[in-house]
């Protein structure tokens, strides 16, 4: 008898039952397998299923062939199709990324990077935004920075600050902050694709570099490695800091408190000063990957994240990514032993003697074309000033049970998902 069972219903989970997820991907990869079967060798296609929508990519030289019979034997079986939907082409939309097969280009599409372009203006017009609505919005951005992997560094600053508060904080935003909203807006109007081609060429290990923070002897050197150059055969720099071209440095006080940073610095020189131009013009080559050595074990997986929420070492990483962007290259970090790196470490103690100082290249910080870095120094304390101001408010707050009692409740209508979506 009916009546006599325990009907279960579930009243949670956005999809209802959660089986019915396992349940989905387990028929829809049967249904593409199929098509595969019966499709064969000689009209292979490439069929992506992402939730209920398809990618689908000829392999062949009959490639209309291949698409077309895939669309058959789904007609064939009777699967529920949204012919509305279906559009053919070498370019095609796909879950906000915007894919260019002819071009091997990938990005996101006019519609979300025309969203992400208007609510930066908007919030820099405005110069204060509520933390919680940030936070929504750096979401979206972090959408943006997976094909457009130059703009990642950019977040980690944004992240800092819209975590150091409550969501419902609405303080004014620092100068370095601004700074950024307005580089991300007019990047992501500049340039929404980004090649993604397979044939890349690889220069292997380019460089060597090293840095050195004892009190005030700070120092960055490094040298080119490429085809397995030896030291008096290639092209070199050294460059002393001190408080008047890199201050920076001695923002907290010893210099070795921000060696880190020191480190990334020499890989950004070297990027500068001992890539030629003739190997690095994207429009003759291609995109390019290469690799440098350092010792700092850190600085390896800082590039492969391509992010941080510390200051000083984000300003740093921002104009690395600008400049290996402008070059069109993917940059990697290997981690080397000390005793491998001796000749970098020796041009931070000035002994230049395995070196010709003919092929010195004189680097002046000062007149070096950086494109960000600069800017973002100069109003760098106080953002870490208002930093730290923010998150001591939400320190107090959190520990005044008087505040935490007249916190005001966030309504549905305040998410950005229901206010602007995209």
């Amino acid at each position: 008898n009916v009546l006599d069972e325990t009907v279960w219903l579930n009243k949670c989970g956005t999809f209802g039952v959660a089986s019915a997820g396992y349940w989905w991907g387990r028929a829809g990869a049967a249904i593409v397998r199929l098509t595969h079967y019966l499709l064969g060798r000689d009209f292979m296609i490439w069929a992506i299923l992402f939730a209920d929508d398809e990618w689908l990519t000829g392999r062949t030289e009959q490639f209309e062939m291949g698409l077309m019979l895939h669309m058959f034997v789904l007609a064939i079986i009777d699967a529920p199709l949204a012919w509305h939907k279906v559009g053919g082409g070498i370019q095609s939309e796909r879950v906000g990324y915007f894919l260019d097969v002819g071009r091997f280009e990938i990005g996101i599409s006019e519609a979300r990077a025309a969203w992400a372009a208007r609510w930066l203006d908007d919030k820099a017009r405005e110069k204060a935004v509520r933390l919680g609505e940030m936070r929504e919005g750096l979401g979206r951005l972090q959408f943006i920075a997976g094909p457009l992997e130059h703009l990642r560094p950019f977040l980690g600053p944004l992240y800092a600050w819209s975590c150091a508060g409550p969501r419902y904080a609405k303080p004014r935003m620092p100068p370095m902050v601004l700074l950024i909203i307005h580089f991300l807006a007019e990047e992501i109007r500049r340039r929404r694709m980004s090649s993604c081609a397979a044939k890349r060429k690889d220069l292997g290990e380019v460089f060597r570099l090293d840095a050195k923070a004892e009190g005030e002897e700070v120092a960055i050197g490094g040298w080119r490695t490429r085809d397995g150059a030896k030291t008096a055969d290639a092209p070199w720099f050294a460059v002393r800091l001190n408080r008047r071209n890199a201050p920076w440095a001695f923002a907290r006080g010893e210099a070795f408190r921000t060696i880190a940073s020191l480190e990334l610095l020499g890989i950004l020189v070297s990027v500068m000063v001992l890539l030629p131009d003739d190997e690095m013009r994207a429009e003759t080559l291609g995109p390019v990957s290469l690799t440098c050595g350092t010792d700092n074990q850190g600085n390896s997986y800082l590039l492969d994240k391509l992010m941080t929420t510390k200051y000083p070492l984000g300003v740093v990483l921002m104009e690395l990514a600008v400049q290996v962007g402008l070059r069109n290259a993917v940059l990697r970090a290997n981690w080397l032993p000390r005793l491998q790196n001796e000749e970098a470490d020796a041009l931070t103690n000035s002994d230049f003697r395995h070196f010709d100082s003919s092929k010195r290249i004189h680097v002046d910080l000062e007149s070096l074309d950086f494109k960000i870095l600069n800017k973002l120094f100069a109003v760098g304390d106080e953002y870490v000033e208002e930093l730290a101001k923010l998150k001591e408010k939400d320190k107090l707050r959190r520990l005044s049970s008087n505040a935490e009692a007249g916190r005001p409740k966030r309504r549905k209508s305040d998410a950005l998902r229901e206010r602007d979506p995209w």
